[in-house]
């Protein structure tokens, strides 16, 4: 099978098909690096096809139809495939940026509920050892403003129905702003001094509207904001 050359010369048949899956890979040739994968899964088997098809002993217009109507609609279907597969791509790219920017503005907003503390100093009664008194110093030292800030104080036995905490409400904190407070007379029978001293909780809402419940050494989200009034 022969075919001819721009200046009229005859040519054999693989170096036209060779020349016209040239032209057809063109169309294809992926524009980035991620698209190279694409590229191949589908050149290689399109390419075998059609020098598969080319080989035929009968002449190709007798069996086949027209070329040129074959080849734009190998290189039509082609590209639907080649584009369907890129769009799938860029989809799962943008769903995992979208889950980044999820768990990062989730760790942002931990990292500042952890600037958010508050210390504790504890006094004896000497006329009652199981009376004491404690100072505390609230620091929020986050960019942003705490809402509905409460200071909880253990108060009562631990082994007895008072068991309970005493509740001092703060309000708003600014950022930056160290607050002391100094707590009235309380009964702590039954509580270790060691307990005491990381016993001293602070529940507050963040400018997100997370409610945070924050000890030493733990931070705790929760569903209700704390009672204020």
């Amino acid at each position: 099978m022969k075919g001819h050359d721009e200046s009229g010369h005859t040519t054999s048949w693989w170096k036209q098909a060779w020349r016209e899956g040239r032209n057809f890979l063109a169309l294809l040739w992926p524009k980035t690096g991620r698209e190279h994968g694409y590229f191949w899964t589908l050149a290689i088997p399109l390419v075998t096809i059609f020098i598969l098809w080319r080989w035929s002993i009968a002449p190709m217009a007798t069996v086949w139809g027209d070329v040129g109507t074959w080849v734009a609609g190998l290189a039509t279907l082609g590209g639907l495939i080649y584009a369907s597969l890129s769009l799938q791509g860029q989809t799962k790219q943008r769903e995992a940026e979208a889950l980044r920017h999820i768990e990062d503005e989730q760790n942002r907003r931990l990292a500042h509920a952890r600037e958010v503390a508050v210390s504790s100093r504890w006094t004896e009664d000497k006329s009652k050892p199981t009376r004491m008194r404690v100072e505390l110093e609230l620091i929020n030292a986050s960019p942003y403003p705490i809402d509905g800030v409460v200071l909880l104080i253990p108060s009562g036995g631990m082994e007895t129905e008072d068991y309970h905490n005493i509740e001092m409400v703060i309000g708003t904190v600014l950022p930056g702003e160290r607050i002391p407070e100094k707590s009235d007379w309380v009964d702590n029978a039954d509580i270790p001094f060691s307990l005491l001293i990381d016993c001293v909780q602070v529940r507050f809402t963040d400018a997100w509207g997370t409610h945070w419940l924050r000890g030493p050494g733990h931070l705790k989200e929760m569903s209700e904001p704390a009672r204020t009034c």
